[in-house]
């Protein structure tokens, strides 16, 4: 992956979306819509999972962010 440079409200927005974007083929295409092979599946909306792990991500970024010295 090639690193770019940008603001950190662009990488918090850009880190938020990556997150979700991952996590949401997980918890709503795979596990919500039973997709996995051994007969269980996710309950609740994969969607609302993702969107929570997504804000969560971007909640860590905002408390470790500084300013550099």
């Amino acid at each position: 992956m090639k690193i770019k440079e940008m603001d950190s409200d662009k990488a918090r927005m850009e880190l938020g979306h990556a997150v979700y974007m991952a996590t949401v083929y997980y918890y709503e295409t795979i596990g919500e819509h039973g997709k996995l092979t051994d007969g269980k599946r996710l309950r609740g909306n994969g969607h609302h999972m993702a969107q929570n792990i997504s804000e969560q991500a971007q909640k860590l970024w905002d408390e470790r962010l500084i300013d550099k010295k």
